[in-house]
């Protein structure tokens, strides 16, 4: 069984949103950035990772202002958060 550690929003810049997270168990791994209406605007499929902390770096330079949704699927688990862009 694979279960997700602690994810938390971590470093940010206007371009970059980091996400942290810990796999406790091996597993394949798939992330998602999705619109608030459900529709995915990035995704990556990343095979058989390691137990361990990682982080991914979700592009948010080109997004517009708005709230926005990250998913994380193992093979038998989910994590998820919201982030929100805003632009000056």
């Amino acid at each position: 069984s694979t279960n997700f550690g602690q994810q938390q929003p971590s470093h940010r810049t206007k371009e970059v949103q980091k996400v942290e997270y810990t796999l406790e168990t091996g597993s394949d791994v798939r992330l998602e950035l999705c619109s608030m209406s459900g529709q995915v605007l990035q995704t990556s499929s990343l095979m058989k990772q390691i137990p361990g902390t990682y982080q991914w770096e979700l592009p948010i330079g080109n997004l517009p202002q708005g709230a926005y949704c990250w998913r994380i699927w193992s093979e038998d688990a989910i994590a998820a958060g919201l982030l929100g862009v805003s632009r000056p």
